[in-house]
């Protein structure tokens, strides 16, 4: 709401910039008789009803009510479109008069006209980068447009000046150049604009960069198993959207708080983000698990210790029958890691899918058990000291702990 709030009081800014503009070029217009001045005072004009449809467009886009209950952000993409049609006619109108038109006046009081149009153009570009800065800020293609479009004014008041510049020098030809320049300017800017408003009219999707990014912080969260899809599209300034996650087994409560911290999440990661809807569903186990155990050493003799194990030993394990069905061991890649080794293995052992953990160490309240209980990931403390005892008593100790988690239940899906 605040962003918003500040929208609106740039584009009104901009409104009063252009009705100060249009009546100084007005006055301009009156003292030299110039026909092209006065053509970009009417141009002004149109920029004035542009800036004003901007500034009502955000003050809409903020409305909701039952019939509108997504609320008015599209109001900023047709007010987009309308700003591209006025710098497409404001293109024309240049070229009518700086190319088409033969009538020659006689110019007068250039001394004046000469520096105040100056001004006028150095007053417009500032404004003009100061809020194509702001519309990038809050993501607001309303405002982006109309600095494009105030930055193609600016130029187009060039054309002016130097069609004045060449009067006074007797090198009247410069004008024509000028604004053929300009012209191709004016369209370019105007193409950018009409592709962005139809971009967010026509629901299309956000850049990579921002998919990639919602994915990311997505995935992130340990208790997400698989990111199966994200889709994230424009309306207006703001962004809508939705993902489809796989979460480890838990409760229909416990899913629905983590989809909003991960809601949460994504909403402080990517700017402009209205609304997130997370559809979840369980994880699907296959017919094995994956028990993990840190050993001392390659004859199969369990560490005292997690994080600081030399090997660990990871069984493949039919749930069913409780069989090991293949043994593999691998050394500790975080051996020699002067700090935080057991929370690197945790991550460590997470990432290869992991869903049992058997130590002879106590996790309790240490980091890697926060870690393993928010991916539910179980883990249970043993007594054994080989590697072979471990594996005859599989079915009681893995069976133990998965009875301690069969309480809990899975979710489907909500909106926030």
């Amino acid at each position: 709401m605040q962003r918003l709030s500040e929208a609106q009081r740039i584009a009104f800014f901009s409104v009063l910039l252009n009705l100060v503009v249009t009546a100084a070029k007005g006055v301009l217009a009156f003292l030299t008789g110039s026909t092209a001045l006065w053509a970009e005072t009417l141009h002004s004009l149109s920029d004035l009803a542009a800036s004003s449809a901007t500034w009502v467009g955000i003050r809409l886009a903020r409305l909701k009510s039952k019939t509108f209950p997504w609320g008015l952000y599209k109001v900023e993409n047709l007010v987009s479109l309308l700003i591209a049609g006025v710098v497409f006619f404001a293109g024309y109108e240049i070229f009518r008069e700086g190319v088409l038109g033969r009538r020659q006046v006689e110019l007068t009081n250039l001394s004046v006209a000469i520096p105040g149009l100056g001004v006028i153009i150095a007053a417009i570009f500032l404004f003009s980068w100061f809020e194509k800065r702001k519309g990038e800020e809050f993501n607001s293609p309303a405002l982006k447009a109309d600095a494009l479009h105030l930055r193609a004014d600016s130029v187009s008041t060039l054309v002016v000046l130097v069609s004045l510049l060449g009067a006074w020098m007797g090198h009247s030809f410069l004008e024509k150049i000028a604004t053929i320049v300009v012209i191709l300017f004016l369209v370019r800017a105007g193409g950018e604009i009409m592709v962005d408003a139809l971009r967010g009219l026509l629901d299309a999707s956000v850049d990579h960069a921002t998919l990639d990014k919602i994915r990311e912080t997505i995935a992130r969260d340990p208790r997400v198993s698989s990111v199966k899809q994200v889709m994230a599209r424009n309306s207006g300034s703001v962004i809508f959207v939705v993902a489809e996650i796989t979460l480890r087994s838990y409760s229909l409560k416990e899913a629905h708080a983590i989809s909003e911290e991960i809601e949460e999440a994504v909403k402080e990661a990517v700017p402009g983000i209205e609304r997130v809807t997370i559809h979840y569903e369980p994880e699907e186990k296959d017919y094995y698990l994956t028990v993990a155990v840190p050993l001392a050493g390659l004859r199969g003799e369990i560490s005292e210790h997690f994080g600081s194990a030399p090997y660990l030993a990871l069984l493949k394990v039919d749930r069913r029958t409780r069989e090991v069905k293949e043994q593999i061991t691998l050394p500790n890649p975080f051996l020699r890691e002067e700090k935080g080794k057991g929370m690197k293995l945790a991550h460590f052992l997470m990432e290869r899918g992991v869903d049992v953990v058997l130590t002879r160490e106590s996790l309790e309240e240490k980091g890697p058990s926060y870690l393993f209980e928010a991916a539910g990931v179980l883990y249970c403390t043993i007594t054994h000291r080989d590697l072979a005892a471990v594996i005859e008593d599989l079915e009681e100790l893995v069976g133990r702990e998965e009875e301690r988690a069969e309480v809990r239940g899975t979710g489907t899906g909500r909106e926030g």
